[in-house]
């Protein structure tokens, strides 16, 4: 989950974070990301499936 508050620090050596960061943020990020990730597996699964049905 590390990745996801990577762009709210402003150090990351000592891992300070720009004023206004809140853990809620990241929270939405990672939603939005396993969200989105069904979303185009589930895309890629359906073109898998009509390629193969195609031989």
């Amino acid at each position: 989950m590390e990745a996801y508050w990577w762009e709210k620090q402003i150090d990351f050596v000592n891992h300070n974070f720009k004023q206004g960061s809140v853990f809620e943020d990241v929270i939405d990020l990672y939603n939005f990301d396993r969200h989105f990730r069904l979303i185009i597996f589930n895309a890629i699964e359906k073109i898998e499936i009509a390629l193969r049905t195609k031989r």
